[in-house]
């Protein structure tokens, strides 16, 4: 099986990720940013296409190579500033999900808690004033200082066993 990990990072989050997913799975594989991968998913079985989240749904790179990829199989993997239980990130997800072209099989997904980008955070403050939805309340700020320690070794371990799971899968389908 030839499978191919993509990635779209801004602060190195989704490329950690990727790289832990990268490193669980069996050889023929390949390893690229979504830039890098453009025009390439057509030649493998699989394709890991990870981004980071951005108002619901996958970044803008992600979101481009998401809705042109040829692939007849993906597993999606994402962070977030979020929790990974909460409904942003199951929104995240699922709109990431949505951009795939029709007849895409999706394996499975996976989401982990990732630090996001000060200067982000800083404008956002900056921007919305208290009692706005996107104020910097007490709870956003809490998130925040709570995803700045991710992924950590527990969420790339997940991501280890959640590639390993997609594989599984996937060899179990065909061997039927």
């Amino acid at each position: 099986m030839n499978i191919l990990v993509v990635y779209s990072t801004r602060t190195g989050n989704t490329r950690k990720v990727g790289q832990a997913i990268f490193d669980a799975l069996p050889e023929h594989k390949t390893f690229l940013s979504v830039e890098e991968a453009e025009g390439e998913s057509s030649f493998y079985d699989l394709v890991f296409a990870g981004f980071w989240a951005y108002r619901k749904s996958a970044d803008q790179a992600s979101r481009h190579f998401l809705s042109r990829m040829q692939c007849a199989n993906a597993a999606l993997y994402a962070t977030a500033g979020a929790y990974p239980d909460s409904e942003h990130a199951r929104l995240c997800l699922i709109h990431g999900a949505a951009l795939l072209p029709s007849g895409t099989h999706l394996w499975g997904s996976f989401i982990c808690q990732g630090r996001v980008d000060p200067a982000s955070a800083a404008r956002t403050a900056a921007r919305y004033p208290m009692g706005h939805p996107h104020s910097m309340t007490p709870e956003r700020r809490k998130r925040l200082e709570d995803a700045s320690s991710h992924p950590d070794e527990a969420d790339l371990e997940r991501a280890r066993q959640f590639a390993l799971t997609v594989v599984a899968g996937m060899k179990q389908m065909g061997e039927r």
